[in-house]
């Protein structure tokens, strides 16, 4: 595959996470799908990094990106998976969703970053997707609610 589409690729596969995410905690704990979800990605990661040179990651950046990966992955996904057993995926979406908001709102405060129009617009995206997912969700809650009165 080209790595043009690799992008493309991650989006689908992030987008589609809830509903794996979901599916999977039919069958086991959050925690331990959170760490089956972070093995898989770990070893398609080095099956791709087989073919490539490690020399970015001489000495301790290893070290670095590790941490970094285990603190922003790990540590990020444990609260939606187990949120996600005493609340609809839905509303831990929203709460998701304002990750890259507030990180480029944080980024254009304090680091005085801007954001170019492709930047704002995938931003949009972003909310008004989610925006369709709790819409729809809610639209069915007040639907079951009106067929049990």
């Amino acid at each position: 595959m080209p790595e043009r589409f690799l992008p493309y690729l991650f989006v689908l596969l992030w987008s589609s996470s809830f509903v794996a995410v979901k599916t999977g905690l039919r069958d086991m704990t959050p925690l331990l799908f959170v760490a089956l979800r972070l093995t898989i990605a770990a070893a398609v990661l080095l099956a791709i990094m087989a073919r490539r040179s490690w020399a970015p990651l001489s000495g301790r950046r290893w070290l670095h990106c590790g941490i970094a990966g285990i603190l922003l992955n790990g540590i990020g996904l444990m609260p939606p998976h187990v949120g996600m057993e005493m609340a609809p995926a839905a509303h831990i979406a929203l709460v998701q969703s304002l990750t890259p908001v507030l990180t480029a709102l944080a980024g254009a405060l304090w680091l005085s970053e801007r954001l170019i129009p492709r930047q704002w617009a995938g931003l949009l995206l972003g909310v008004l997707g989610v925006g369709l997912v709790v819409g729809h969700a809610r639209s069915e809650e007040h639907t079951s609610e009106l067929q049990s009165h």
